[in-house]
């Protein structure tokens, strides 16, 4: 993953074509960009030149700040949804088996999250995580901005947020550069190799999505390089193998992961539970 570091657990075979890691190295990430926002919309349909010129404050104010999904936004998380399974990701015929959902902290992702992946307090979830390592890229855009973590809590009950460090929107005030989101999204995949979790659904923004993705694939076919650094459309999800090098250090206190160990045992009972039920009064419905 990280070239720079020491690499036990890997090994790379040029000539062949193809590389070696241990299990345990390994996590399947499922990324999704976010669905259509109203700045979005506004962006596409606007009549200024460059089109993002109507997401700036000195053209619309605070009325993109924090944007929600459109109508048809909503619709595209809907069409997600019904991709992957059914109602919830974790509850029918062709789960990804989540064992955590991370979410930047922004509406937009969080509406996006719930709605094609279930809400957070729905029976059997994984836990939902909110983390500003993977927000979008912090422009002059008000697009760019986040509500208070008080508002977003009201809105989006079950979400862990204790990682945000500010209740109000700190991190826009700090705008950055893109080696500088190229750096935080290194932090961010440092951070989901420490996590205990293998099946992880990562919703996130585009450009911070392409900023990530650019940095890697170098070796691999033109194909495959097309496909991991290709443009982002809304609602879209892709699936990655996210390999470390090295052990990296855990991202979570040794008694928080205890915990989510013991969580995830119990989501595994129910939801045999679940299935067993179901398969006895002739639903057919494996959870």
């Amino acid at each position: 993953m990280f070239p720079g570091y020491d690499s036990d657990g890997f090994t790379h075979d040029t000539a062949s074509g193809f590389s070696l890691f241990l299990q345990e190295r390994c996590q399947r990430i499922f990324f999704i960009r976010h669905a259509e926002g109203l700045h979005n919309l506004a962006e596409r349909e606007s009549t200024m030149e460059p089109k993002n010129q109507i997401l700036m404050k000195e053209n619309s104010g605070y009325v993109y700040w924090d944007p929600k999904l459109t109508k048809l936004g909503e619709e595209q998380c809907a069409k997600l949804k019904a991709s992957i399974r059914g109602s919830s990701v974790w509850g029918f015929d062709r789960p990804l088996g989540l064992d955590l959902v991370v979410v930047s902290p922004t509406t937009r992702t969080l509406q996006t999250a719930f709605l094609s992946l279930g809400a957070a307090e729905t029976p059997g979830s994984p836990p939902f995580v909110s983390t500003e390592l993977c927000r979008e890229h912090i422009s002059e855009a008000m697009c760019d901005g986040r509500r208070s973590i008080t508002e977003l809590k009201c809105d989006f009950p079950g979400v862990d947020f204790s990682l945000v460090e500010s209740n109000e929107d700190e991190m826009f005030f700090r705008k950055e550069t893109e080696e500088q989101v190229e750096e935080r999204a290194q932090e961010f995949l440092k951070w989901l190799c420490g996590r205990p979790e293998t099946h992880i659904a990562v919703v996130t923004h585009s450009i911070f999505l392409k900023t990530l993705l650019k940095q890697f694939a170098d070796e691999v076919s033109e194909e495959d390089r097309n496909v991991i650094h290709d443009h982002w459309v809304n609602a879209e999800m892709r699936s990655i193998m996210l390999c470390a090098h090295r052990k990296f250090a855990p991202s979570v206190h040794e008694s928080v992961s205890s915990d989510l160990v013991w969580k995830q045992s119990e989501i595994k009972k129910s939801r045999a539970s679940w299935n067993h039920h179901n398969a006895a009064v002739g639903n057919g419905v494996a959870y």
